[in-house]
């Protein structure tokens, strides 16, 4: 599952992604994907910090907390400064923006 608030960078992310997995589905808002989160187990989640209907900490926040996908593995794109004020407190996967494909895929396939 994909959440990115931005329509170019979902696009990309969509067309990249879908050679190396079955299924991708993407969701163009946060709080949209949130509850997408919540209505199925997915295998991996993907969640681009550029989000405009909630903060990155939130979105966050609200996937380690609720059981329902508090044990997907996560893994969160964002520029560095991103990711250091998050404070992340969980052992998922964080791929610094800018990034190589090749090296966002072998985060979600590891």
């Amino acid at each position: 599952m994909l959440i990115v608030d931005d329509w170019e960078a979902l696009e990309r992310y969509e067309d990249r992604l879908s050679a190396h997995f079955s299924e991708v589905e993407a969701c163009p808002m946060a709080k949209e994907g949130l509850e997408r989160a919540r209505e199925r187990h997915w295998d991996r989640i993907l969640i681009d910090l550029v989000l405009e209907d909630v903060t990155p900490a939130e979105a966050v926040a609200r996937l380690k907390k609720d059981p329902r996908s508090s044990r997907v593995p996560l893994v969160v794109v964002g520029a560095a400064e991103e990711l250091a004020d998050l404070h992340l407190d969980f052992p998922d996967r964080r791929v610094h923006r800018p990034f190589e494909w090749a090296a966002l895929v072998e985060q979600l396939i590891s």
